[in-house]
């Protein structure tokens, strides 16, 4: 025991490897469930402060700061000998201790320590804190009634970090973030108490506000290791690599050993393009921390990215064993399946990634655990497209209540694209998709048909809100975009029988607010047919605003020239056949804006503006003159006419939409009115249309669920 080994006399020269045997070192623990945080309960979260330290008491926390446990343990034994302490002094001594014993894993010997100290009235609350923490550590569930009480908690730091993770511990993150912000607002600020909020921001996806955290918690504290940690995540998952290797570089220079640094690190180093740096930082992280699964998770990711295939599988499947909770690295090993075709092995790794979504509650907010379900049903309907599913596919990304992400929409029109009246739902689809998409993104390829409507189509009842299947390049943890650069450029071109030739070229440029997207198409072709010829020019701009994570705006305009044959009567072309060579020029400009007013409820407006031009030039396919009842029109004896058609339409809609657990609703308005002039001296007439709406989608169970709506107009 431990007990006995650190109150018989041992000297300081004593071995103290058989000794760490059992008093383990600190590594990443589960809070229950899966491991799947890069820092979860972190030394800070178990430290005691003493309120009345002793010269012996001091020198314990120096050695254990240094790293040596047992002669911080030895040193706290001699505290209550080498003088006369009171009773206060010793309860803070068996406090520490305690703390101590917590930070070598020896959760089981700290509550038998803490238990009687449950009633002493000046250091109960501390004492109640270590004992959470203890639980927690050796993963007994705790009660959210326990959690919650604060009255318990009433203490420092500790009690309040403590709290927090015993609420995120039963997926509490929004309370576990309020109790440190409560704390925070006391002054002098702390900087631990400040990085723990920028932690719990995180894990709410709240990027702008974890930035701010970090300033904070750096100009307090810019030297504490746990603040130094937070701050290199948070610059990891904000995108910036250089300040996560920064921090990360400074960590390793207080321990060189240090698996989770020396696993940030490689991520930036990744991140920043030195891919084999990268790669030789996660296998040193491994190394000093074998059996971390997040550790050996991401070490399989860049194996499979380097073409080691059967490391990257031993990779997944130790992790799988060291966390059988934890659904990342199945759903890596389906990815990898899936790019191997080998469709079977990845739907069977895809659903026990499926069955294990439960356990990320405690990293992941409910924005973020949509967007992993999400991400699990883009890679089960690239497996069904795979196998020709098309149908099933689309079903897949759709079916659930609630907003889609812009990925989500995007693998919906993915699926659509070139099936038989699919293209207007797809635009659609890409048109929604621009309202939460991150700005300067790589656009979506091109209709090659153009935008035949001004229309928004955000009326229609959406599941939710789509990827070029590109979904499967995302992660739970936000870190597996690191392994690739956003694509901000790509070409395509092709080349076929009939003189049909086409080119494609996208391009993405954005800043952290800020995003311009670009594409441009040509394709040409004389057809399989008479007069079936085509030439089409399109090209689009986007500019994207995300000023907040509750705000974005966006402005589009897309242009189609557009030259194609057509024949009337095709059965009968010498007698009354008559050739129209049609040239349409069409500009579409669209204002969009939505505001999000919670997690819950967002507030979208659109309005768009249309104006097509066609000139129809005829001929008449036979060398007579055209019939007479016909009711030809052109110049007496001429074979050869044209005529011209024009329209202009604008319309404006607002929408509200709210979600909730199980169901969705939007309520919308929407106006238009559009000007056609058609053959300019045949008629001209003005269309005005108006229409209020409500959609509901309401799931009951895994099998039923009910979609209704309706529409005044």
């Amino acid at each position: 025991m431990i007990f006995c080994l650190a109150g018989s006399g041992l000297s300081q020269a004593a071995d103290e490897d058989a000794f760490m045997g059992e008093f383990h070192p600190p590594s990443e623990k589960s809070l229950g469930q899966g491991q799947s945080a890069l820092w979860t309960l972190p030394n800070v979260a178990t430290q005691y402060h003493p309120l009345q330290p002793t010269p012996a008491m001091q020198e314990a926390l120096q050695a254990q700061q240094d790293g040596h446990f047992l002669d911080a343990l030895i040193r706290l034994d001699d505290a209550g000998k080498s003088e006369p302490v009171g009773a206060d002094v010793q309860v803070e001594i068996t406090l520490l201790r305690a703390s101590f014993l917590l930070q070598g894993n020896q959760s089981d010997q700290a509550l038998a320590l803490l238990t009687p100290l449950r009633s002493n009235n000046p250091h109960g609350a501390d004492a109640y804190a270590l004992m959470v923490m203890a639980q927690l550590q050796s993963e007994k569930k705790l009660t959210l009634e326990t959690a919650s009480n604060g009255q318990d908690f009433q203490g420092g730091l500790l009690s309040h970090l403590a709290q927090s993770y015993a609420l995120q511990s039963l997926g509490h993150l929004t309370e576990a973030s309020d109790v440190m912000h409560a704390f925070n607002t006391l002054t002098p600020q702390s900087a631990v108490a400040l990085a723990r909020e920028a932690e719990l921001a995180l894990t709410l996806d709240r990027i702008a506000s974890a930035r701010y955290l970090v300033t904070q918690a750096q100009a307090v504290d810019a030297a504490q290791p746990y603040v130094i940690a937070v701050s290199g995540l948070a610059y990891l998952i904000d995108g910036k690599p250089q300040q996560a290797k920064a921090a990360f570089a400074t960590a390793l220079k207080r321990d060189t050993k240090d698996a989770k640094a020396l696993l940030g690190l490689g991520l930036a180093e990744i991140k920043m393009g030195n891919f084999m740096a990268g790669q030789k930082m996660l296998q040193a992280a491994n190394e000093a921390e074998p059996n971390n699964a997040l550790i050996l998770t991401y070490l399989g990711r860049s194996q499979q990215q380097s073409g080691q295939t059967e490391a990257a599988r031993a990779s997944w499947r130790n992790a799988q064993q060291t966390d059988p909770k934890d659904p990342t690295p199945w759903l890596y090993q389906a990815q990898a399946e899936l790019q191997a075709n080998h469709l079977v092995q990845a739907r069977e790794s895809l659903r026990q990634a499926q069955a294990r979504m439960g356990y990320r509650s405690v990293y992941r907010g409910d924005l973020l655990l949509k967007d992993d379900e999400q991400l699990l049903q883009a890679n089960l309907a690239e497996i069904q497209r795979q196998s020709g599913l098309d149908e099933i596919a689309f079903q897949t990304l759709s079916d659930s209540v609630g907003e889609k992400n812009s990925s989500n929409l995007r693998n919906q029109a993915e699926v659509l694209q070139g099936q038989r009246f699919g293209e207007s739902a797809r635009r659609s689809l890409l048109l929604q998709s621009l309202f939460n998409e991150k700005p300067g993104s790589l656009p979506p390829e091109l209709d090659i048909y153009g935008d035949g409507a001004g229309h928004t189509g955000a009326s229609v009842p959406q599941h939710g809100v789509i990827s070029g299947l590109e979904a499967q390049q995302a992660s739970y943890n936000n870190y597996d975009e690191l392994f690739s650069k956003r694509t901000t450029l790509a070409a395509d071109a092709t080349i076929g029988s009939k003189n049909s030739n086409g080119e494609q070229v996208r391009l993405g440029l954005s800043n952290n607010t800020l995003g311009v997207s670009l594409a441009g198409l040509q394709f040409k072709t004389d057809g399989f047919g008479l007069y079936q010829n085509l030439d089409n020019r399109v090209a689009q701009g986007v500019v994207q605003w995300q000023p907040t994570k509750t705000m974005q705006a966006f402005m589009s305009y897309e242009t189609t020239h557009s030259k194609h044959g057509e024949i009337d009567a095709p059965a009968d072309p010498m007698a009354n056949g008559v050739y129209h060579q049609y040239e349409d020029t069409s500009g579409i400009m669209r204002l969009g804006l939505r505001h999000s007013q919670d997690d819950n409820r967002e507030l979208r407006v659109l309005f768009s503006h249309q104006q097509t031009d066609q000139i129809d030039s005829s001929e008449w396919m036979s060398d007579f003159l055209p019939p007479s009842n016909l009711n030809y029109t052109g110049p007496p004896g001429s074979n050869i006419f044209a005529a011209n058609s024009s329209s202009v339409s604008s319309s404006a809609e607002l929408q509200y939409r709210r979600s909730g657990s199980g169901y969705a609703t939007q309520w919308g308005m929407s106006a238009a009115r559009a000007k056609i002039a058609v053959l300019e001296w045949y008629s001209t007439f003005t269309s005005v249309t108006q229409q209020a709406y409500v959609n509901w989608q309401q799931t009951f169970n895994s099998c039923w669920q009910l979609e209704t709506g309706l529409a005044w107009g």
